[in-house]
């Protein structure tokens, strides 16, 4: 009876770590995304690269352009497109767990995007986080607009070829 009774709390400590979506594939998924903003934040290119997938990412940005074609990103890359005076963070992000190695992440990111002359910025971010070399890393990512009265910033590197 006594290994009923253990099932039993074990199972029911398990569903619920489940349902209030705090598996560890789950909550490893949200500290990688922290780690990425803050890579992004500070300038830490390799870290970004790092964090995204060595066979590709599937993009679509917030400033309106279509999306973008699987690209690897490379460090240079990332110096090209970052604004300078931009900081954004992560707000509300949720994550749920498609299966052992896929997790989406929805979540907002707001902030300022730079230049000259920063602007506010606001989006919605979803992304399918995936494993990969033992780690958790960024296959694809959608970040739309949440205007406040139409705010946008188209960034340059979007009519390079």
């Amino acid at each position: 009876m006594k290994l009923f009774y253990a099932l039993l709390v074990s199972f029911i400590l398990c569903a619920s770590a489940q349902a209030d979506n705090h598996s560890s594939n789950e909550q490893s998924v949200l500290n990688a995304l922290e780690q990425y903003q803050k890579a992004i934040n500070s300038a830490d290119w390799d870290a970004v690269v790092d964090l995204q997938s060595d066979t590709g990412t599937y993009q679509s940005n917030s400033d309106g352009s279509f999306h973008k074609p699987l690209a690897i990103n490379t460090k240079s890359d990332w110096q090209k497109a970052f604004q300078k005076n931009s900081m954004t963070s992560f707000f509300y992000p949720e994550a749920i767990s498609i299966s052992d190695n896929v997790v989406l992440v929805r979540a907002y990111s707001e902030g300022v995007i730079g230049g000259d002359s920063p602007t506010p910025y606001r989006t919605r971010v979803t992304m399918v986080w995936i494993t990969e070399n033992n780690g958790w890393v960024i296959k694809s990512s959608h970040w739309s607009p949440a205007n406040f009265g139409g705010v946008h910033r188209t960034q340059a590197t979007d009519f390079v070829d």
